[in-house]
């Protein structure tokens, strides 16, 4: 069993991006060896223009082998919409006991108590607080005060 935590990333436009470089400059801050290793990221295109090299990045096509992905423990969704493949791989991923953060407000305010469901249910954790307050830790505030 690794010590490092395998995390899938659904989506690599302007938020992915972002997430992609706060992870980076995260992990050469830290003194010591990240626990961290991004083990697949999916995009829609891959020869999509983006203002950062790709090139090292382990990409591929196809959202929904994150889910299924054995060294994926974490996936994070940044793909947006209510419904389509943002929808079906955050499910699918929680019936396969993988942890899911999202910033997806469509996908929470839609199927976000379905979701929770199957997260409660696999003992997984789906997480969301980008989605409804932009990086203000509302909700996590609320349910451990209230």
């Amino acid at each position: 069993m690794s010590n490092s935590l395998g995390v899938g990333i659904a989506g690599l436009g302007t938020v992915g991006g972002g997430f992609l470089k706060q992870l980076k400059s995260f992990k050469a801050k830290s003194n010591s060896e990240s626990n961290i290793k991004i083990v697949q990221i999916a995009v829609k295109n891959k020869r999509k223009k983006r203002n950062f090299s790709i090139r090292s990045l382990p990409l591929i096509s196809n959202a929904m082998e994150l889910a299924s992905n054995e060294e994926i423990d974490i996936i994070i969704e940044l793909i947006g919409g209510s419904s389509g493949i943002a929808y079906k791989l955050v499910k699918k991923a929680l019936s396969n006991k993988k942890h899911v953060i999202t910033a997806n407000k469509a996908l929470i305010a839609t199927h976000g108590n379905e979701l929770a469901a199957i997260a409660e249910k696999n003992k997984v954790c789906l997480n969301y607080e980008a989605a409804i307050a932009g990086g203000v830790p509302i909700v996590k505030a609320v349910r451990e005060n209230l």
